[in-house]
């Protein structure tokens, strides 16, 4: 009996492949930094790079300017937002609140 290389060998791998069943993987996965992805974004966003620069020069960059330039690349925000929130300076109110008795 000749075996098709195509078609699993056993009942198990079969059904695997019917129901498109995902195994686990074990391989280690690279894991990168928020702050080296936050630094490859930045070098994606000449602007967000110009802005720092002129702050870091002494130049006065207004909290607007600062938002609207950090803002306009999407990569970088969501990074920057990502970072804000996995520090705690953002909460979306994960705390319960407490429910209100009615009167009758």
């Amino acid at each position: 009996m000749k075996h098709d290389k195509l078609r699993p060998d056993n009942h198990f791998l079969d059904l695997a492949k019917l129901t498109s069943y995902e195994f686990q993987k074990y391989a280690k996965q690279e894991d990168t930094s928020l702050e080296m992805e936050l630094m490859s974004a930045l070098l994606e966003a000449p602007d967000v790079i110009d802005m720092f620069l002129r702050q870091q020069s002494g130049q006065e960059v207004s909290q607007a300017e600062i938002s609207r330039t950090i803002m306009s690349s999407p990569k970088v925000a969501r990074l920057f937002l990502e970072g804000l929130v996995k520090s705690g300076a953002i909460s979306f109110g994960n705390k319960e609140v407490p429910a209100t008795k009615k009167k009758k």
